[in-house]
């Protein structure tokens, strides 16, 4: 387990944490009655199967948002490749990066979403597009494709195997031309 996911782990049960310490604050404070807090923990026990319903509720909360956590600090990733000049490792921010770049110069792109990550030492690349009308879908993803293939192919050194590229066409929209007058 990396350093981060243990520090999430203990924020996020420090969060609930805080919950139970902002109950007591409001009891020294007077802003909930202790009698109040002792009748509910009553009811609560009265209630088990409602209380452990919610617990359980709670715990599922708790256990998903860290899951959350957990998977955001995983963009932190490398990439490692082995080349002719040895091994190479490149994070896949960087090679993010190199996708945006390479998929702002195309003009019949309007809008793209993108998905890089790592099964099995290769490289995929998902790519959602949102095209202007004009040109054929199947060309503008040929073209596409080709062009990303061929950047990370240079980049990272990696073999033509060893990269999986899918490209996806969303949507396709018409160019608004503003009137100037």
């Amino acid at each position: 387990m990396r350093a981060t996911h243990i520090i999430l782990i203990i924020i996020g049960a420090l969060v609930f944490l805080m919950v139970g310490c902002f109950l007591f604050f409001f009891i020294s404070l007077g802003l909930i009655p202790i009698d109040n807090v002792y009748t509910e923990v009553k009811r609560l026990y009265d209630h088990r199967f409602i209380t452990g319903c919610v617990g359980f509720f709670f715990l599922s909360i708790g256990y998903i948002a860290v899951k959350i956590l957990i998977k955001r600090s995983h963009r932190d990733e490398v990439f490692i490749v082995d080349n002719d000049y040895g091994r190479t490792s490149i994070s896949l921010i960087a090679i993010e990066d190199l996708i945006k770049k390479t998929l702002r110069r195309y003009d019949y792109v309007e809008r793209f979403k993108l998905k890089v990550g790592t099964q099995n030492k290769v490289l995929t690349v998902r790519v959602g597009l949102v095209l202007v009308m004009g040109k054929s879908g199947s060309e503008a993803v040929e073209d596409v494709q080709n062009e990303l293939q061929k950047k990370l192919i240079t980049f990272v050194g990696l073999k033509r195997e060893d990269l999986k590229i899918t490209v996806n066409v969303s949507k396709v929209i018409e160019r608004k031309v503003k009137k100037k007058g």
